[in-house]
């Protein structure tokens, strides 16, 4: 019986262990998002490069515009608006729309300030009260959309123009009265405003 001796050929990978270490850092990263643009896989570069040339250029009209200060209070002000869009963003992953979030917004403010001045409620009755009063015209929308297969821009269009409305005449039942401690640069609201369809409505 004759035994045969197998030979092994060198290989480039002998000696190494596991698969090559991914590249990590500032040039892997830069490296892999040129990969992507030449793909055409753009991502939010258009979103960036447009926010980058609009604030170049209202810096070169007004010196201030990326100071500290302004930035701080650009970044108060979008505050609420990102709370909005987060809410937005839950509805277009079921590919479904809402075009009555800025007339609901209105509406749970107006009772927010009602709620905490001329009603006297506490702080943490009105906090709850505001975002239920939203979860209650949501669930009517819920309502129309799945028992009666009317399309949700269709539902949210007509509601919101009605809901636009509604804050101008809770504030003229019950106008915002001079604000708490608490509620220090609430600006008062309400008979003094002409009319709704030329006004809006906010608490700061």
């Amino acid at each position: 019986m004759s035994q045969t001796s197998a030979t092994t050929t060198a290989s480039p990978l002998d000696g190494q262990q596991g698969p090559l270490p991914e590249r990590t850092g500032v040039a892997a990263f830069v490296q892999s998002f040129i990969s992507k643009v030449r793909s055409g896989d753009i991502g939010s570069l258009p979103i960036v490069v447009g926010l980058i040339l609009i604030w170049g250029i209202i810096q070169g009209l007004n010196s201030s515009f990326l100071s500290s200060r302004n930035l701080v209070n650009l970044a108060t002000q979008c505050a609420a608006d990102g709370v909005i869009a987060v809410g937005v963003v839950l509805v277009l992953l079921v590919a479904q729309i809402d075009l009555s979030v800025g007339s609901m917004s209105g509406v749970a403010s107006a009772v927010l300030g009602i709620g905490l001045t001329s009603l006297g409620w506490p702080l943490p009755l009105a906090i709850a009260i505001a975002p239920l009063i939203g979860v209650a015209v949501g669930a009517v929308y819920a309502v129309i959309f799945v028992r009666f297969n009317v399309p949700s821009f269709v539902v949210t269009l007509g509601s919101g123009r009605f809901l636009t409305y509604i804050p101008y005449d809770l504030l003229v039942w019950a106008p915002v009265a001079a604000p708490k401690p608490a509620l220090r640069g609430v600006r008062r609201v309400g008979s003094s405003v002409p009319s709704p369809r030329y006004s809006e409505f906010s608490t700061v």
